[in-house]
Protein backbone atom coordinates (compact mmCIF):
# COMPACT_ATOMS: atom_id res chain seq x y z
CA UNK A 1 0.00 0.00 0.00
CA UNK A 2 1.70 3.81 -0.66
CA UNK A 3 2.61 5.03 2.20
CA UNK A 4 0.64 8.37 0.85
CA UNK A 5 -2.96 6.26 2.16
CA UNK A 6 -1.40 7.38 6.14
CA UNK A 7 -2.54 9.89 8.41
CA UNK A 8 -0.57 13.22 8.24
CA UNK A 9 1.75 14.48 5.65
CA UNK A 10 3.28 11.14 3.62
CA UNK A 11 4.10 10.94 -0.01
CA UNK A 12 4.91 8.68 -2.56
CA UNK A 13 8.01 8.95 -4.54
CA UNK A 14 8.33 7.90 -8.05
CA UNK A 15 11.72 9.38 -9.45
CA UNK A 16 13.86 12.06 -7.74
CA UNK A 17 11.67 15.72 -7.12
CA UNK A 18 8.32 13.99 -8.75
CA UNK A 19 5.83 12.84 -6.07
CA UNK A 20 2.93 13.20 -4.46
CA UNK A 21 1.47 13.60 -1.19
CA UNK A 22 -1.25 14.01 1.19
CA UNK A 23 -0.76 16.42 4.33
CA UNK A 24 -3.31 17.36 7.10
CA UNK A 25 -6.19 19.79 5.72
CA UNK A 26 -8.41 20.85 8.15
CA UNK A 27 -11.21 17.90 8.60
CA UNK A 28 -10.52 17.18 5.24
CA UNK A 29 -7.61 15.52 3.64
CA UNK A 30 -4.90 18.19 1.55
CA UNK A 31 -3.15 16.61 -1.63
CA UNK A 32 -0.12 17.68 -3.55
CA UNK A 33 1.27 16.93 -6.82
CA UNK A 34 5.10 18.24 -6.74
CA UNK A 35 7.06 17.91 -10.15
CA UNK A 36 9.51 19.84 -12.16
CA UNK A 37 6.80 20.79 -14.94
CA UNK A 38 2.92 21.93 -14.32
CA UNK A 39 2.05 19.22 -16.49
CA UNK A 40 3.52 16.32 -13.99
CA UNK A 41 2.82 18.05 -11.06
CA UNK A 42 -1.13 18.29 -12.10
CA UNK A 43 -0.51 14.71 -12.69
CA UNK A 44 0.53 14.00 -9.53
CA UNK A 45 -2.16 15.49 -7.89
CA UNK A 46 -4.42 13.52 -9.43
CA UNK A 47 -2.70 10.26 -8.59
CA UNK A 48 -2.04 11.74 -4.46
CA UNK A 49 -6.69 11.99 -5.05
CA UNK A 50 -6.99 8.78 -6.39
CA UNK A 51 -4.55 7.59 -3.57
CA UNK A 52 -6.73 8.46 -1.27
CA UNK A 53 -9.54 6.34 -2.01
CA UNK A 54 -7.55 3.05 -2.61
CA UNK A 55 -4.71 1.80 -3.21
CA UNK A 56 -3.11 2.61 -6.70
CA UNK A 57 -0.95 -0.27 -6.85
CA UNK A 58 -4.02 -2.35 -7.29
CA UNK A 59 -5.95 -0.67 -9.83
CA UNK A 60 -5.11 -1.74 -13.37
CA UNK A 61 -4.29 0.45 -16.07
CA UNK A 62 -6.14 -1.05 -19.02
CA UNK A 63 -8.51 1.65 -19.98
CA UNK A 64 -7.91 5.25 -20.45
CA UNK A 65 -10.52 8.26 -21.10
CA UNK A 66 -9.83 11.46 -22.59
CA UNK A 67 -10.18 14.27 -20.22
CA UNK A 68 -10.58 18.18 -20.49
CA UNK A 69 -11.03 21.17 -18.47
CA UNK A 70 -10.06 24.81 -18.04
CA UNK A 71 -10.33 27.93 -15.76
CA UNK A 72 -8.60 31.18 -15.49
CA UNK A 73 -5.76 30.88 -13.45
CA UNK A 74 -3.66 27.66 -12.47
CA UNK A 75 -4.92 27.62 -8.63
CA UNK A 76 -8.79 27.11 -10.14
CA UNK A 77 -7.34 24.82 -13.45
CA UNK A 78 -6.04 22.59 -10.53
CA UNK A 79 -9.86 22.20 -8.87
CA UNK A 80 -11.42 22.11 -12.01
CA UNK A 81 -8.76 18.94 -12.92
CA UNK A 82 -9.59 17.87 -9.90
CA UNK A 83 -13.22 17.91 -9.31
CA UNK A 84 -13.76 16.59 -13.05
CA UNK A 85 -11.59 13.20 -12.37
CA UNK A 86 -14.28 13.09 -9.30
CA UNK A 87 -16.91 13.71 -12.14
CA UNK A 88 -15.53 11.02 -13.94
CA UNK A 89 -15.31 8.61 -11.11
CA UNK A 90 -18.13 8.57 -9.99
CA UNK A 91 -20.38 8.54 -13.26
CA UNK A 92 -18.08 6.08 -15.12
CA UNK A 93 -17.63 3.94 -11.84
CA UNK A 94 -13.80 3.72 -12.05
CA UNK A 95 -10.34 4.16 -10.49
CA UNK A 96 -7.29 5.90 -11.92
CA UNK A 97 -4.37 5.54 -11.42
CA UNK A 98 -2.68 7.07 -14.53
CA UNK A 99 -2.07 10.21 -15.70
CA UNK A 100 -0.71 12.09 -19.02
CA UNK A 101 -1.16 15.57 -18.63
CA UNK A 102 -0.63 18.68 -21.38
CA UNK A 103 -1.74 22.58 -20.46
CA UNK A 104 -1.91 24.88 -22.92
CA UNK A 105 -2.32 28.50 -21.51
CA UNK A 106 -5.51 27.70 -18.98
CA UNK A 107 -6.67 24.22 -20.95
CA UNK A 108 -5.96 21.14 -19.88
CA UNK A 109 -5.79 17.80 -21.55
CA UNK A 110 -5.15 14.88 -20.27
CA UNK A 111 -5.71 11.22 -20.88
CA UNK A 112 -6.52 9.23 -17.68
CA UNK A 113 -5.84 5.30 -17.84
CA UNK A 114 -7.70 3.23 -15.07
CA UNK A 115 -10.23 0.11 -14.70
CA UNK A 116 -13.94 -0.35 -13.57
CA UNK A 117 -14.42 -0.21 -9.80
CA UNK A 118 -14.47 -4.12 -8.07
CA UNK A 119 -15.24 -3.33 -4.74
CA UNK A 120 -13.82 -6.59 -3.41
CA UNK A 121 -10.06 -6.03 -5.34
CA UNK A 122 -10.13 -2.56 -4.69
CA UNK A 123 -11.61 -1.76 -0.95
CA UNK A 124 -12.58 1.80 -1.81
CA UNK A 125 -11.72 3.93 1.70
CA UNK A 126 -13.82 6.73 0.95
CA UNK A 127 -15.85 8.60 -1.39
CA UNK A 128 -14.72 11.69 -2.98
CA UNK A 129 -17.45 14.88 -3.06
CA UNK A 130 -15.29 17.56 -4.00
CA UNK A 131 -12.86 20.86 -3.65
CA UNK A 132 -14.45 24.02 -2.40
CA UNK A 133 -13.17 27.32 -3.54
CA UNK A 134 -11.98 29.72 -0.48
CA UNK A 135 -10.31 32.63 -1.77
CA UNK A 136 -9.37 34.97 0.04
CA UNK A 137 -10.24 39.11 0.30
CA UNK A 138 -9.38 40.80 -2.39
CA UNK A 139 -9.03 38.11 -5.08
CA UNK A 140 -9.83 39.03 -8.79
CA UNK A 141 -12.17 35.82 -8.87
CA UNK A 142 -14.09 36.29 -5.89
CA UNK A 143 -18.15 37.12 -6.17
CA UNK A 144 -17.42 41.20 -6.71
CA UNK A 145 -19.87 42.09 -4.20
CA UNK A 146 -18.08 39.84 -1.75
CA UNK A 147 -14.57 40.53 -3.20
CA UNK A 148 -13.45 42.90 -0.21
CA UNK A 149 -14.52 39.79 2.30
CA UNK A 150 -13.53 36.82 0.67
CA UNK A 151 -15.19 33.56 -1.29
CA UNK A 152 -18.60 32.32 0.63
CA UNK A 153 -18.06 29.05 1.84
CA UNK A 154 -21.13 26.85 2.74
CA UNK A 155 -20.83 23.90 5.02
CA UNK A 156 -24.03 22.24 5.19
CA UNK A 157 -25.18 20.38 8.10
CA UNK A 158 -27.04 16.82 8.66
CA UNK A 159 -30.99 17.20 8.84
CA UNK A 160 -30.11 18.22 12.81
CA UNK A 161 -27.48 20.10 12.69
CA UNK A 162 -26.40 23.59 12.14
CA UNK A 163 -25.11 24.77 8.76
CA UNK A 164 -22.53 27.49 8.46
CA UNK A 165 -20.79 30.13 6.15
CA UNK A 166 -17.51 30.94 6.44
CA UNK A 167 -15.22 33.15 4.04
CA UNK A 168 -11.79 32.36 2.33
CA UNK A 169 -9.00 33.43 3.76
CA UNK A 170 -5.40 34.90 2.38
CA UNK A 171 -3.88 31.30 4.08
CA UNK A 172 -5.95 28.96 2.53
CA UNK A 173 -4.43 30.59 -0.60
CA UNK A 174 -1.02 30.20 0.49
CA UNK A 175 -1.85 26.58 1.93
CA UNK A 176 -4.27 24.61 0.31
CA UNK A 177 -4.77 26.03 -3.31
CA UNK A 178 -7.51 28.72 -2.29
CA UNK A 179 -9.79 25.32 -1.14
CA UNK A 180 -11.60 24.29 1.79
CA UNK A 181 -13.92 21.93 3.26
CA UNK A 182 -17.47 21.66 2.05
CA UNK A 183 -18.80 19.75 5.11
CA UNK A 184 -18.53 17.19 7.94
CA UNK A 185 -18.39 13.47 5.87
CA UNK A 186 -20.16 10.81 7.03
CA UNK A 187 -19.29 9.21 10.37
CA UNK A 188 -20.72 5.97 9.29
CA UNK A 189 -21.72 4.08 6.37
CA UNK A 190 -25.36 4.77 4.28
CA UNK A 191 -26.27 0.81 5.43
CA UNK A 192 -24.91 1.07 8.76
CA UNK A 193 -27.11 4.07 9.53
CA UNK A 194 -30.40 2.12 8.12
CA UNK A 195 -29.54 -0.40 10.60
CA UNK A 196 -29.29 1.91 13.62
CA UNK A 197 -31.72 4.27 12.94
CA UNK A 198 -35.58 4.08 11.96
CA UNK A 199 -36.93 6.96 9.69
CA UNK A 200 -40.31 7.28 11.94
CA UNK A 201 -38.30 7.81 14.65
CA UNK A 202 -35.57 10.44 13.22
CA UNK A 203 -38.53 12.70 11.96
CA UNK A 204 -40.51 12.60 15.45
CA UNK A 205 -37.19 13.58 17.21
CA UNK A 206 -36.66 16.54 15.24
CA UNK A 207 -40.64 17.46 15.16
CA UNK A 208 -40.09 17.59 18.81
CA UNK A 209 -37.38 20.28 18.57
CA UNK A 210 -39.35 22.73 15.72
CA UNK A 211 -37.13 20.77 12.59
CA UNK A 212 -40.16 19.45 9.42
CA UNK A 213 -38.88 16.79 7.32
CA UNK A 214 -40.81 16.13 4.28
CA UNK A 215 -39.28 13.71 1.85
CA UNK A 216 -40.83 10.75 0.12
CA UNK A 217 -38.22 8.03 1.73
CA UNK A 218 -37.91 7.12 5.29
CA UNK A 219 -35.10 4.61 4.23
CA UNK A 220 -33.48 8.16 3.21
CA UNK A 221 -34.35 10.01 6.56
CA UNK A 222 -32.54 7.01 8.18
CA UNK A 223 -29.85 7.36 6.08
CA UNK A 224 -29.28 11.00 6.71
CA UNK A 225 -29.81 10.48 10.53
CA UNK A 226 -27.80 13.36 12.37
CA UNK A 227 -25.52 10.57 13.98
CA UNK A 228 -24.54 9.52 10.71
CA UNK A 229 -22.50 12.34 10.13
CA UNK A 230 -19.48 13.48 11.52
CA UNK A 231 -19.81 16.56 14.16
CA UNK A 232 -20.03 19.38 11.96
CA UNK A 233 -18.98 21.99 14.82
CA UNK A 234 -16.05 20.31 15.57
CA UNK A 235 -15.27 20.48 11.71
CA UNK A 236 -16.14 23.96 11.27
CA UNK A 237 -14.10 25.21 14.22
CA UNK A 238 -11.15 23.25 12.18
CA UNK A 239 -11.07 25.11 9.26
CA UNK A 240 -11.54 28.13 11.37
CA UNK A 241 -8.77 27.52 13.51
CA UNK A 242 -6.42 26.66 10.66
CA UNK A 243 -6.99 29.49 8.91
CA UNK A 244 -8.34 27.74 5.62
CA UNK A 245 -11.55 30.10 6.05
CA UNK A 246 -13.34 31.73 8.42
CA UNK A 247 -16.70 31.87 10.76
CA UNK A 248 -19.34 34.43 9.55
CA UNK A 249 -22.58 32.36 10.48
CA UNK A 250 -24.26 29.57 12.01
CA UNK A 251 -27.75 28.81 10.55
CA UNK A 252 -30.12 27.03 12.56
CA UNK A 253 -32.41 24.45 10.41
CA UNK A 254 -36.24 24.67 10.48
CA UNK A 255 -37.41 22.63 7.39
CA UNK A 256 -35.32 19.80 5.18
CA UNK A 257 -36.31 18.64 2.15
CA UNK A 258 -34.87 15.18 1.01
CA UNK A 259 -35.14 14.08 -2.84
Amino acid sequence: MPSGRATGPTCCEFIMDTYWEHFEHGADIGVRGVAPSKQEAFAQAAVALCAVITDIEQVATEESIAVSCSAVDDELLLVEWLNTLIFEMATRRMLFARFDVEIYGQQLVATAWGEPLQRDKHQPAVEVKGATRAYGPGHADAPEALRSAGQPVLIGGSMGTASYILAGTTASEQQAFSSACHGAGRAMSRHQARRQYRGREVIDELAGRGIIIKSPSLRGVAEEAQGAYKNVAAVVDAADQSGLARKVARLEPLIVVKG
